[in-house]
């Protein structure tokens, strides 16, 4: 299962532009980290067993246990 660092290394490996209020803007822009970070908490609460099934789910494709998050 993909970590919170995995998951924001693979954010800033994409080449897609982000846009806020019709502006773009960088991945590191200090008004997105907010999202980010809550994002990322999923994947911490994920590892944390009290709370497993509420935010994994198991992957129709792979089989493998995923963050609710990656879901598509």
């Amino acid at each position: 299962m993909k970590t919170k660092k995995d998951w924001i290394r693979r954010l800033q490996k994409m080449r897609r532009n982000i846009y806020l209020q019709g502006e773009k803007v960088a991945r590191d822009d200090e008004r997105i980290q907010a999202v980010l970070n809550t994002m990322g908490m999923t994947f911490d609460f994920a590892e944390k067993p009290e709370y497993a099934d509420l935010m994994t789910a198991t992957s129709h494709l792979t089989g493998e246990t995923i963050n609710q998050g990656e879901q598509g």
